[in-house]
């Protein structure tokens, strides 16, 4: 964990990837997550800078994703058995520093060192342990009624193990419940919301189980 924040948050240069609402940086064996400043909207053919808080609060009620993110992390991992907390990439509590809030989360690295690809970067897994904890991670999610809707090959990384083996560890939870799904009426009852569970987890087995290829 980091000791000394305040004196480097507002220093980040390792950006390894982006979002529609957050940048995303490394800072030695972590993720920082930083909100942007706007996000760009095209109304009428005009490109309209619209503050990113403002445009979250606007249509999720979410004035800030960070912090929403860590309530979600800790609500998903209190009802997951801890032998499944390894999927799961870590987040920290937030940190504000210069009127920003930063989102502290684990970085998933290989046994060899190399930071862990997600899903849609490294394509087809065949490995037996990988889907075997993907199946047991949906069955966890519908039976606590954990409406993960950011199941999806960029929000989970495929972490090699130091005895070659894969796991699949997720790294994004702030499309999680329904506040971020709120238009859609019919998830609002749990039938509905676990039929979009079970699509997505079998569109992730239909386009990445490979039964072929070898690790």
């Amino acid at each position: 964990m980091i000791t000394q924040p305040n004196q480097n948050l507002g220093n980040l240069n390792e950006k390894i990837s982006e979002g529609r609402f957050r940048d995303v940086y490394r800072y030695n064996d972590l993720v920082i997550k930083k909100p942007k400043h706007y996000i760009i909207k095209t109304l009428l053919s005009i490109e309209v800078r619209i503050p990113t808080s403002l445009y979250t609060l606007v249509n999720y009620a979410i004035r800030d994703f960070n912090k929403y993110e860590y309530k979600q992390y800790q609500s998903i991992i209190s009802k997951i058995p801890s032998d499944l907390h390894k999927c799961f990439a870590k987040v920290h509590k937030p940190i504000k520093y210069d009127k920003t809030c930063y989102s502290i989360n684990q970085l998933v690295i290989d046994h060899g060192g190399q930071i862990s690809k997600a899903l849609s970067e490294y394509g087809k897994v065949n490995d037996e342990q990988f889907w075997s904890l993907i199946d047991e991670l949906e069955k966890r999610f519908l039976e606590n009624r954990i409406w993960y809707f950011s199941v999806g090959s960029p929000n989970i990384c495929v972490n090699r193990q130091a005895d070659g083996r894969l796991i699949p560890v997720l790294i994004d939870y702030k499309r999680s419940g329904m506040r971020t799904f709120w238009r859609q009426l019919l998830l609002f009852f749990p039938y509905f919301s676990r039929q979009k569970m079970r699509r997505r987890f079998q569109k992730l087995r239909e386009r990445f189980k490979d039964c072929k290829r070898s690790v």
